[in-house]
């Protein structure tokens, strides 16, 4: 999930130059999302340290869905626009802080190295996919709605999913234990 949501970045040049807002804030806006994103990293980071992975990915999913839809409904508004990017930056940012984090907190520090090496490979499998369905979306309904649609949804699932996935997580590895 956490792959097809920071995927959509590249997605948003094209957007751009086919609204309002014109190719200029498009590339612009990938800057935006980058910087967004070293900033969310580091705030990402100290906040999994102090109030656990839990709402820290709460906070970078939920993030990443407030900005997307700033940036869909922003209009011709380029600074709304901007700051959509600047908020979708935290959960394009969830990707490589999340992620990790999050599989840490499932499976353990024990194995992680391995157990981590399966997700990576899952992460490069999801973000080629990814780019495969924003593409076909756009190419068969002209619009990238839909996109923003998915994008917002999946962030939406993966900020319910998160503590349901570390309480089960918990459970079965508690009984595995036993």
């Amino acid at each position: 999930i956490f792959c097809m949501c920071a995927a959509f970045f590249q997605q948003i040049p094209a957007f751009c130059s086919h609204g309002a807002l014109g190719a200029g804030v498009g590339a612009t806006a990938v800057s935006i999302i980058m910087v967004g994103g070293i900033v969310g990293k580091l705030l990402l980071g100290a906040l999994n340290d102090k109030i656990g992975i839990t709402w820290t990915g709460l906070i970078a999913t939920l993030g990443g869905a407030i900005g997307l839809v700033l940036a869909w409904v922003a209009g011709s508004n380029v600074m709304v626009f901007y700051a959509g990017m600047v908020i979708f930056g935290f959960g394009y940012a969830g990707l490589t802080v999340i992620a990790p984090m999050l599989a840490r907190a499932s499976f353990g520090p024990r194995n992680y190295s391995q157990i981590y090496s399966w997700v990576s490979t899952g992460i490069f499998i999801s973000t080629a996919i990814s780019f495969t369905v924003y593409g076909l979306i756009y190419d068969n309904t002209g619009s990238y709605d839909l996109c923003f649609v998915v994008a917002i949804a999946l962030y939406v699932i993966a900020a319910i999913l998160i503590p349901f996935t570390i309480r089960r997580a918990n459970v079965l590895w508690k009984n595995k234990s036993k």
